[in-house]
């Protein structure tokens, strides 16, 4: 008997290490061993809350005019169906995402369960409940902020789009591999082809002629060492074509 209560002594210290929620529940889902920290998240002693399940214990830490009532009722006779489940041999791990605790405060956390055997050879189920709502919750500001930026991004882009748009002449900014990452409305009419298969497109992928496409080549790397261009040309338009235009050409990075 001395020996069973020092193992018992031992287990819950041993429970008691752990700063997150973890206890011991028997075959009929009744707390039978919980640590303090289980004990602390419900603003129960430990007396109170073992030899209850877990209907006895949303009953007992959640204020009937709180409105929480059905929501954790709900949760206690899933948490006894998974109880049962994991006896039959099915260990349980999962995520739980706004989770509202007796003062309807919303939790994130992972849950895992797991069947085993104490010294007397009963079958319980360990718990283990570990709050991670605060990683969740960064998370969620990183990924508002994400989207603020990305939407900040897309409108960036539009206003630019309208604004080289409105340009009468041909207009585009190419990359460092000379691909086309902006083109204006009039280039696309010049060139005759739907914006996909122009834009992210290299210079020979638009220039059939490999002459002029190796030309501009050469220029673009000029422009990009701090050449700058403007210049009168007798140029095809569209590339490729046997109609012929002059114009003036501006280039600069």
């Amino acid at each position: 008997q001395d020996r069973h209560h020092r193992t018992q002594q031992f287990l819950q210290r041993l429970l008691d290490v752990f700063p997150n929620p973890v206890y011991l529940k028997d075959a009929q889902s009744r707390y039978v061993m919980i640590n303090e920290a289980f004990a602390q998240s419900r603003e129960k002693t430990r007396e109170e809350l073992l030899n209850l399940n877990a209907l006895q214990v949303a009953q007992a830490v959640v204020m009937a005019q709180s409105g929480l009532m059905p929501e954790a009722e709900r949760r206690a006779s899933a948490s006894q169906q998974e109880d049962l489940a994991v006896l039959a041999g099915t260990p349980l791990r999962k995520e739980e995402n706004n989770v509202k605790d007796q003062n309807g405060v919303l939790h994130d956390r992972i849950v895992t369960k797991t069947a085993c055997e104490d010294p007397d050879g009963r079958t319980l189920i360990l718990v283990s409940l570990f709050d991670i709502t605060d990683m969740r919750n960064a998370q969620r500001e990183l990924n508002h902020a994400l989207q603020a930026e990305t939407g900040l991004r897309q409108r960036t882009q539009d206003f630019i789009q309208r604004l080289i748009d409105i340009i009468p002449h041909p207009f585009f900014v190419k990359d460092q591999e000379s691909r086309y990452i902006l083109a204006n409305e009039a280039l696309i009419k010049e060139f005759q082809r739907p914006a996909a298969e122009i834009l992210g497109r290299e210079t020979r992928e638009i220039y059939t002629d490999p002459e002029r496409a190796r030309a501009i080549l050469e220029e673009d790397q000029s422009v990009l060492a701090g050449e700058i261009i403007y210049e009168e040309r007798h140029e095809a338009s569209p590339p490729g074509s046997n109609q012929w235009m002059d114009r003036i050409v501006s280039k600069r990075s």
